[in-house]
């Protein structure tokens, strides 16, 4: 019965026609035609032709006669034929349909609403059969599973799907409720939980407990395994304030849940995997490092063993502001997917992608549904537009397009209120194929075997032990900006560390900053090739210098490779039409070792306190901090929100900082960093006097030193922990047992200096009281004779070593799994997420007790 009533009100939605309509007879015709050629490509549909032409000719008769017609009655009749046709296409040759019934009242943010604290119970996955005669609604779940689904997958043989799930049967804090991956048989006689099962140990990235392990987003590979989007890498978006609001990244794992492995080492947010038709994995990745943290959700591509990772469409475009939801249109190079926004859930204009008409821009994008505009950012010039829903109308959103062709796809469209499934085409149809009054219908698929992609060979089977990926630029100077021939030496390494918390206190001037470590450089050589071996599975910026060691280009986004993996393209910033995905090692190609960055080596990235502060402790503080600031510059190391130093040069023109949302879309050499502050220029040329004499003259590590960090966006922390070491207080004895020593040793004067010029904090062992009466022969500065030491064998040295660390107080508290290490559940917690670790310490407890 129900079916029947859902079948009368769609047959009255398409036979009412408005009187604006009824004028448009013709129009009505010519739509009807352009259908029935569209389908003929595929089927012949003789009868139907007839018919139309049938209809046409009486139309004609009647009004070559001028007798009186019913145009209304001749417009819905050429309708409802029209209707007839296009679902005679071959591709609707299916009986059964799989929906996802559940609310579209989601949060208005396309991290939030993957999150099972969002959801809410509903009826979830339904099978409508015989969607065309007589639908009739066969839920999977009702009964089984009390929850919400969220982006299902069906088999390729058509007889399972896979679902993320959040459980709502029990009663638990939101703070507990999280979406994993289970699986169903399409006659529902049968689910199974895959991921979150007693043998799966939850176990989070780098030993983190900062974020509830959450999975979602399955999709079918054709190896049997399935990939899928989760929050096991233990990390967070670094603008989303104070909401917990954690990233998820590509996994994958074996038919039945286990061998879970991580196939991405992104640092932002992934969504939605799906397969194309080569085998490969096409997916959406946020990319925002020093640029627009909103811009840039654009889609990318990797090997189901995650190699090859690669851009296929968007990553410099700012419209579409997020595609989502991409899926490999059948018989066709082509994608479809959602235009969404950053700023919303994931609904929008439905769009498909040429790659072969370019990889940004509007040339590759067809708009599909045009009524609908692009939310947040508008569609690039060049976009083509498909024509407009026959009779007007539209508004609102569509989101989860399911391709059949080029031209036909089945999309969650707004209708009578509520998401219903709607056949749209590029001919303006929108044909309502299922509609619920009571439900919002998404992910509509029909249930069918399909032909399974090709099985990629893994190029990490074999290499699972390696450490190291290797990486080569067949010609830097291969670029869409223009690099003066011959002026790069070499190319920096920089790891990129991802945010573990979901608050984090100051890192440096630029807000949202991500922390980066400087890994080391190698050689590019004359005709601007360059192979080099790297840490693998690790989130790598390449930049490439000049001979002063100074970023000329600087990549915004990252790569990595897995263990075992060579990963290669032509140039810098080339287009990606001209770039290999992978390639297999050149008999003569020698793969450089990274060489080590100058400075201290310590855990973490780049620290202004560790590794800045100590070449102006050695060179600067003379002039600018003891006794005198000079032009007001006071380079001393007293703590303030970061260091009076760094206080002091990151004003005034000296350092140029990329910061937040200000930034470039596109990298340009010497766009900012050392090249483009003054500070850099000023070192080279021996910081002269009005006379043009030098007065300093950097050694060279000292000067790639200040290169690094302005390079690096002058970033001044290399963590983002909340128990710092640059925050560790002076204990007042030490200090005064230190100051004897100096007083006894080289005299009052400097055992009067401010204690910043004296002891490092962050990093004792490059205070200055240690290193400018070290020898330069022993590492040390050499700046102090009388008293000084020969060598760090010397006992007076080693003492004067424990005078400094008895001088600092310890931290009263550190971190634990990557929290702050406050107690859960209580007052004190800093970084947001220490109940993390109390709510797995409970899931822990529950479960031992149910062995």
């Amino acid at each position: 019965m129900r079916g029947r009533l859902i079948a009368a009100a769609l047959a009255a939605w398409l036979c009412c026609v408005s009187a604006a309509d009824a004028a448009d007879v013709k129009g009505a015709l010519d739509f009807a035609r352009k259908t029935l050629r569209l389908v003929e490509r595929d089927r012949k549909l003789p009868k139907l032709a007839a018919e139309l032409k049938a209809l046409e000719d009486r139309y004609e008769k009647a009004n070559a006669a001028r007798k009186p017609t019913d145009d209304n009655r001749y417009h819905a009749d050429i309708l409802a034929l029209r209707r007839r046709i296009i679902l005679s296409h071959p591709s609707l040759d299916f009986r059964d349909l799989l929906v996802n019934k559940r609310t579209a009242s989601i949060p208005g943010h396309m991290c939030d609403q993957y999150l099972g604290r969002h959801s809410g119970p509903d009826v979830g996955l339904v099978v409508i059969e015989n969607w065309r005669d007589g639908p009739k609604d066969r839920p999977l779940l009702t009964g089984k599973l009390n929850g919400a689904v969220r982006h299902p997958d069906l088999s390729f043989d058509g007889k399972k799907a896979l679902f993320g799930f959040a459980d709502h049967s029990k009663k638990v804090s939101r703070e507990q409720r999280g979406f994993l991956i289970y699986e169903v048989t399409i006659d529902g006689e049968e689910i199974r939980q895959l991921t979150g099962t007693a043998r799966d140990k939850l176990v989070g990235a780098h030993g983190r407990q900062t974020v509830l392990i959450e999975d979602f987003d399955p999709c079918y590979l054709p190896d049997g395994r399935f990939v899928f989007t989760s929050t096991r890498s233990q990390q967070f978006g670094r603008c989303h304030g104070s909401r917990y609001v954690p990233a998820y990244i590509l996994y994958c794992a074996d038919a039945d849940g286990t061998n879970i492995t991580r196939l991405s080492f992104n640092e932002a947010n992934e969504w939605d995997p799906s397969v194309l038709r080569d085998g490969r994995i096409i997916y959406t990745r946020w990319d925002y490092i020093n640029r627009h943290d909103t811009n840039f959700q654009s889609l990318w591509v990797t090997r189901p063993d995650g190699t090859g990772t690669g851009h296929f469409y968007g990553n410099y475009s700012i419209g579409p502001c997020m595609i989502a939801e991409a899926r490999a249109i059948p018989g066709s190079h082509k994608v479809v997917a959602t235009a969404t926004d950053h700023h919303g859930y994931t609904a929008g204009s439905i769009i498909v992608i040429d790659p072969k008409a370019g990889e940004d821009g509007g040339e590759p994008l067809l708009c599909v549904t045009p009524e609908i505009g692009f939310p947040e950012r508008k569609a690039p010039k060049g976009t083509t537009n498909a024509a407009r829903p026959f009779g007007g109308g539209g508004g609102g959103r569509a989101a989860t397009p399911f391709p059949l062709t080029e031209d036909l796809f089945l999309v969650a469209y707004p209708h009578g209120g509520k998401m219903a499934v709607v056949l749209v085409d590029t001919l303006g149809g929108r044909e309502v194929i299922y509609a619920d009054p009571k439900k919002d219908c998404f992910a509509p698929i029909p249930v069918r075997s399909v032909v399974r992609p090709p099985v990629m060979a893994s190029h990490v089977a074999g290499h699972e032990k390696q450490t190291t990926g290797k990486f080569f630029v067949q010609d830097v100077y291969q670029s869409r900006q223009p690099i003066e021939r011959g002026t790069i030496k070499a190319m920096r390494i920089n790891a990129i560390i991802s945010q573990p918390t979901r608050t984090k206190p100051k890192l440096s001037r630029v807000q949202n900053e991500i922390i980066k470590k400087v890994l080391g450089t190698v050689t590019v050589a004359d005709d601007g090739s360059v192979a080099f071996e790297a840490p693998a599975e690790t989130p790598l910026q390449l930049q490439l210098l000049d001979a002063n060691g100074m970023a000329v280009m600087t990549m915004r986004s990252l790569i990595y490779a897995m263990p075992g993996e060579i990963a290669g393209c032509v140039g810098c910033h080339e287009p990606r039409s001209s770039a290999p995905v992978a390639v297999p090692q050149r008999p003569r190609m020698t793969f450089q070792k990274i060489r080590p960055a100058a400075g201290p080596k310590y855990e973490g990235g780049l620290s202004f306190a560790r590794t800045v502060q100590p070449v102006l402790d050695r060179y600067c503080i003379k002039c600018h901090g003891l006794g005198k600031t000079e032009k007001g510059v006071n380079l001393l190391g007293e703590r303030t929100d970061f260091n009076r130093a760094y206080d002091s040069l990151a004003r005034g023109g000296l350092v140029a900082m990329a910061h937040r949302n200000s930034e470039t879309y596109i990298s340009k050499p010497k766009d900012y960093f050392a090249h483009r502050g003054k500070l850099a220029a000023i070192l080279l040329a021996g910081h002269p006097d009005k006379a043009g004499k030098g007065r300093i003259k950097l050694d060279r590590e000292s000067f790639q030193r200040i290169a690094d960090w302005l390079d690096l966006n002058g970033q001044y922390f290399g963590d983002y922990s909340h128990n710092r070491l640059e925050h560790r207080s002076i204990d007042g004895r030490g200090e005064k047992a230190l100051r004897s020593a100096i007083e006894q040793r080289f005299g009052a004067e400097m055992a009067r200096q401010p204690l910043a010029a004296l002891i490092n904090v962050a990093l004792p062992r490059e205070s200055r009281i240690l290193l400018s009466p070290l020898a330069v022969k022993a590492g040390g500065w050499g700046q102090i004779t009388r008293g000084g030491w020969a060598s760090t064998s010397d006992p007076s040295y080693r003492q004067m070593v424990k005078l400094v660390g008895a001088a600092i107080t310890p931290l009263s508290r550190t971190d634990i799994a990557g929290t702050c290490g406050s107690e859960p559940g209580r007052r004190g917690c800093s970084c947001g997420v220490c109940w993390v670790r109390g709510v797995r310490a409970q899931r822990t407890s529950l479960a031992a007790a149910a062995k």
